[in-house]
């Protein structure tokens, strides 16, 4: 797929921005392996759901999948994520992404910033949730 050809050219990107795209979640959660400098994410409009937020809590000792415990990090060093009309996005996948990297043991950086615009899979539970695991949120659903 394009996409991952593209992650595998570059590497080095610290700034990704996918927007208005038919781009699948699948393509988009393997390209993300290739992406170790990543720094901030931003999406509007976009497919992505569940298979990218598995791919950011991958290579964790404590993620859901046994094997998923073996992968390599995607993106360790992510720290801003802007979502905006993502529908396919779960509160639970998000708040499990957050939970991960924010752990005093993570080898990720933490997450320091997390805007969500018009998200409607994201319930008020997980909004609350999240907004007590980051101290910097911006959640307007």
């Amino acid at each position: 797929h394009a996409f991952v050809r593209f992650t595998e050219r570059s590497t080095g990107v610290e700034f990704l921005r996918i927007a208005h795209s038919g781009l699948h979640d699948r393509y988009a959660a393997e390209g993300m392996r290739n992406l170790s400098n990543l720094r901030e994410l931003q999406t509007a409009e976009t497919l992505l759901g569940p298979y990218v937020m598995r791919e950011l809590t991958a290579g964790f000792p404590t993620s859901r999948f046994v094997a998923d415990r073996e992968k390599p990090i995607a993106c360790p060093n992510l720290q801003r994520v802007h979502i905006s009309r993502c529908q396919m996005l779960k509160g639970h996948d998000l708040l499990n992404v957050i939970q991960r990297r924010n752990a005093d043991q993570s080898a990720t950086s933490p997450l320091t910033e997390l805007v969500i615009e018009d998200c409607s899979e994201i319930d008020e539970e997980y909004i609350d949730r999240i907004e007590v695991e980051l101290l910097v949120t911006d959640i307007r659903n």
